[in-house]
């Protein structure tokens, strides 16, 4: 009965020292890491809807991408299809990616378990690294499709063979750059702002 008794009496306290010295993840996430896991998931189920419908994008560029792939499509500048099709993966991958990240985000604020944050921490360097080569890609495809607009011709292929593009394709390129880069700034601007007044309030 005495060695019982003991045990009683020492289970509270090993519970209670346990859970004392197991930190929490997210306490000892600093600024720099807020900012990454700000700038590749959201914490929401709204954003999560967002961040869904968002892949419309990609996945129009895609198939518009491998529509109009053959090269007479677009003579004066065949690597427009090229660049759809690449962005059109490359962002399709970021968003799958964002997606489950933010799932996991939003499941360890339950679990709070070191793997898990160790699995967020890598999968956010990831994701940015992939956001870092969709920035220089869309550099490239602005180069490509602005460098000609005061040329290309998209009436007449025949008469304009050199120097034709097909609407569709140009166009489509052309609007959706200009979409992409006004939706990426607004929504990386948003998303750091709400990580600087996160981080300030656990301060």
């Amino acid at each position: 009965m005495y060695t019982i008794e003991m045990d009683d009496e020492r289970i509270p306290d090993r519970t209670v020292i346990k859970l004392r010295d197991d930190p929490e993840p997210q306490n000892r996430t600093n600024l720099p890491l807020r900012l990454l896991l700000a700038t590749n998931a959201v914490k929401s189920i709204i954003g999560l809807i967002i961040t869904f419908i968002l892949l419309a994008i990609p996945i129009s560029m895609l198939v518009i991408g491998v529509f109009y792939h053959h090269r007479h499509y677009c003579p004066i500048e065949p690597r427009l299809s090229v660049f759809l099709i690449v962005f059109g993966s490359v962002g399709l991958a970021y968003l799958v990616l964002s997606f489950i990240l933010s799932l996991i985000i939003m499941f360890a604020n339950y679990t709070k378990s070191k793997g898990t944050f160790t699995s967020v921490t890598v999968l956010a360097l990831f994701t940015l690294l992939i956001q870092l080569f969709l920035i220089a890609w869309i550099i490239v495809g602005c180069v490509w499709t602005f460098s000609i607009y005061n040329t290309v011709q998209y009436t007449d292929r025949h008469y304009y063979w050199r120097i034709y593009c097909n609407g569709i394709l140009y166009f489509f390129t052309f609007i959706y750059l200009i979409v992409i880069m006004a939706l990426w700034f607004i929504q990386l601007l948003i998303r750091i702002i709400l990580a600087i007044i996160y981080s300030r309030k656990e301060e």
